[in-house]
């Protein structure tokens, strides 16, 4: 179920970036986008049970409130397709966030034989 739900959200938060990233153009994509991190520990903390410190709680709020400044500024300059197209690249970045969550704890079930063959491929394609 976790693989089907990953690969759900992968889905969603390509197309409703890219469709975002359409309307708003890359410079809101960009910040926009930035907050992945943000909402993968928002996540790992709600699905994984994982424990954030204050100052990772401290982090999230002013990235979260220095994102959402910089975000509304440039969209209520240009208009709504561009107010439209930064909700739809904040949506597919949840996405994106929740699928990392759930792939992390996918792995984290997985068999150790697994995991070693996951290392072994990455190894070989040069990405460790």
């Amino acid at each position: 179920l976790d693989l089907v739900l990953a690969s759900l959200c992968d889905w969603f938060g390509t197309v409703l970036t890219c469709v975002g990233l359409t309307l708003a153009g890359s410079a809101i994509f960009g910040i926009v986008y930035s907050s992945v991190s943000c909402w993968a520990a928002l996540f790992s903390w709600l699905l994984l049970g994982r424990s954030l410190a204050a100052r990772q709680w401290a982090g999230i709020a002013v990235v979260t409130v220095g994102l959402a400044g910089s975000c509304t500024a440039d969209a209520m300059a240009v208009g709504d397709d561009v107010i439209l197209g930064t909700v739809l690249i904040a949506v597919g970045t949840i996405a994106y966030g929740l699928e990392f969550s759930l792939c992390e704890r996918l792995l984290a079930s997985a068999a150790p034989a697994a995991k070693v063959g996951l290392g072994r491929v990455a190894l070989e394609l040069g990405e460790v």
